[in-house]
């Protein structure tokens, strides 16, 4: 199930700050033979949702959130065109820095209530 380089990438990163992420391939592969949806386990989804709302990279087509009691999973879509295949990093710290200092929680924080992460 090859992924375009973007989505790889997504997952790396995730990973970084994670550790072990469950995330499965839920497309068809497309004309080009590349898979270009994940979706992500509910824990890492609660987090990264917002983050990746945030950051509205053109690389990702599209998002969905579902809201269901135990299916609380984000589904990431791929574009189809060569942006797919950059590999440049997704601005995870930053957006996550900047959403710790309006209280919002990054990847297994907890909020201080002073801006900083229980992280620092």
């Amino acid at each position: 199930m090859p992924l375009p380089n973007a989505a790889q990438q997504l997952i790396q990163q995730v990973q970084e700050y994670e550790g072990e992420v469950e995330y499965e391939v839920t497309d068809e592969p497309d004309g080009f033979g590349r898979n270009r949806e994940i979706t992500f386990d509910p824990k890492t989804s609660q987090w990264l949702a917002p983050v990746l709302k945030a950051i509205d990279d053109p690389r990702i087509a599209n998002m969905v959130q579902h809201t269901k009691a135990k299916k609380k999973r984000l589904v990431v879509t791929f574009v189809g065109d060569a942006r797919a295949d950059q590999r440049a990093p997704f601005p995870l710290d930053e957006v996550i820095d900047v959403m710790d200092e309006d209280d919002s929680v990054g990847p297994g924080e907890q909020s201080a209530g002073d801006g900083k992460s229980s992280k620092e």
